[in-house]
């Protein structure tokens, strides 16, 4: 796992599935728009991260929502653990 995916992993985790932007992501993980996209489809793929679509009152679509998966199995907790 990148850098960038371990940042962004701690972002979304302080977030606690409250909607934020991929830009919002970018900006606290401290990297450009595009390398925080290319790593959450990565770990959307490796299915460590949820997305999450929002509308509001009127069917408008906000901001998604990523979260860490719930159910994260001993192999995965490994993957993500940062190395020493």
């Amino acid at each position: 796992m990148t850098p960038a995916q371990y940042r962004i992993l701690g972002v979304i985790a302080a977030a606690g599935g409250i909607p934020i932007s991929k830009s919002d992501i970018a900006e606290a993980a401290g990297c450009v728009v595009r390398t925080a996209d290319r790593a959450l489809q990565r770990l959307r793929a490796e299915r460590l991260v949820e997305l999450v679509v929002n509308y509001d009152e009127a069917g408008g679509q906000m901001a998604n929502s990523y979260c860490i998966r719930a159910q994260v199995g001993e192999s995965t907790r490994a993957r993500i653990r940062p190395s020493p």
